[in-house]
């Protein structure tokens, strides 16, 4: 008697070892998908922080333009006096900052002359106030960046 072999009806499977190795390549995929994730979500929220602290500067330097509106002398006695506000620490999903501080590094005139030690009579508007800012967050990183101030005097000043 004759054995006849149909090759369409052989069956067709994967081996163990194929098996396992497909699983070990996905779940090398896996992780570095989930780590580029939670890299983007950590930037997002450095981003969200400093973002925040931005817009802290931002209305820390109204003293800057409210001082400049009355004089420019009463400009450079807020630059000499310049203090950090109360800023509170605050919570961005569970990204805590604190111990904000702010000052002024720089303030020049429009010919880069530092407005503490320029006499008055030669500044050159407009007047640029480099402010430092420097945060905390919760895992005791410091970060210090400087924001930019322009201020333009009116016609009267």
């Amino acid at each position: 008697m004759q054995i006849i072999i149909n090759k369409f009806n052989r069956q067709h499977a994967f081996t163990l070892i194929e098996v396992l190795v497909s699983i070990t390549v996905f779940a090398v995929g896996l992780l570095g998908i989930s780590y580029y994730m939670t890299r983007s979500l950590q930037n997002t929220l450095t981003t969200e922080v400093h973002a925040s602290a931005m817009q802290i500067s931002l209305q820390a330097s109204e003293p800057l333009e409210q001082s400049l509106r009355s004089s420019k002398q009463q400009l450079l006695s807020t630059i000499t006096n310049f203090q950090t506000p109360q800023i509170p620490p605050f919570n961005i999903e569970g990204y805590i900052t604190e111990g904000f501080t702010i000052h002024i590094q720089q303030a020049l005139d429009a010919n880069d002359l530092d407005l503490s030690t320029t006499p008055i009579s030669d500044w050159a508007a407009p007047y640029t106030i480099f402010l430092n800012v420097t945060y905390t967050d919760k895992k005791n990183n410091q970060t210090s960046f400087i924001t930019t101030q322009t201020l333009v005097p009116s016609v009267s000043s």
